[in-house]
């Protein structure tokens, strides 16, 4: 009686209740600097996301665990590991504050030749950076990027143009907002010392489409500088599944490594 009631139970969770499946994100990028191809692999399941970057033999492997509100750096070929918690953050924003009012009180007493020059050389010394703000003007008509129908989309900043956006809408690729939830948790957890960076993360999300006069998931990219072609970038499949709760976990018997910031601007005071 007691087997057939948790035979029961077991029947019940596995088809009658929804099972939360995770998502798995494979992109490639090429780079016409260097002419060599990235594949980016990116394990997404709720507040988690695993990223492995291989590059010829530069291989690396980055872990969020917005469960935990902890980053981690991992080295395979050392087997070692930078660790990154939200203090680590908040102390890493008081120290380059603290250069940053060190640098200006000294460049007050500069020739201004001297302190144009410093400004030119580390423009964070002269304050703050002024946003420079993306336009993006929608192209008219459809276009395909591998099996998906997109939104074709120009990117200029200062009236020069920056990039070309392909995008797809949410239903097109089987997905819902809420599976790429750790995009914009790991946003919020960098939020305090990179503004630029919490906006990189949550392209594709509600609040970047509506800022940026968007609709849909980024499926293909391509930015430009100087009015040249630099990278180019395409998601070449995204498919629903099961993840192992392995891949959000740290590697058995890696060592941790002291953040390489810990003591970055120590002992400095502007006054």
């Amino acid at each position: 009686m007691k087997f057939l009631l948790s035979t029961i139970i077991l029947i019940f969770f596995v088809f009658i209740l929804p099972v939360q499946a995770g998502v798995l994100v494979k992109s490639m990028e090429n780079s016409d600097q260097t002419d060599v191809n990235m594949e980016t692999l990116m394990y997404i399941d709720q507040d988690n996301l695993r990223i492995e970057i291989n590059e010829m033999d530069n291989n690396q492997l980055i872990i969020f665990r917005g469960d935990k509100n902890v980053f981690w750096v991992i080295n395979n070929d050392d087997k070692t590991y930078i660790e990154m918690t939200q203090k680590d953050l908040e102390n890493l924003k008081a120290q380059m504050d603290n250069m940053q009012k060190m640098m200006a009180e000294q460049m007050k007493n500069m020739p201004e030749e001297q302190r144009k020059m410093m400004e030119q050389m580390m423009p964070s010394a002269a304050g703050p950076a002024k946003k420079t703000k993306t336009v993006y003007e929608k192209k008219s008509g459809m276009e395909k990027v591998g099996k998906w129908t997109c939104d074709h989309y120009e990117s200029f900043q200062n009236g020069k143009k920056s990039g070309e956006l392909w995008t797809a809408s949410w239903d097109a690729l089987g997905l819902k907002r809420s599976d790429m939830s750790a995009f914009k948790k790991m946003a919020d957890f960098f939020e305090v010392i990179s503004q630029d960076a919490n906006e990189f993360m949550k392209l594709g999300s509600e609040e970047w489409e509506k800022e940026m006069g968007i609709s849909g998931v980024p499926v293909r990219w391509i930015d430009f500088q100087d009015g040249q072609q630099k990278i180019k970038g395409e998601i070449t499949e995204i498919t629903k599944q099961q993840i192992n709760p392995s891949l959000f976990e740290l590697p058995a018997g890696y060592e941790k490594e002291d953040n390489p910031w810990k003591n970055q601007g120590a002992g400095m005071n502007p006054n």
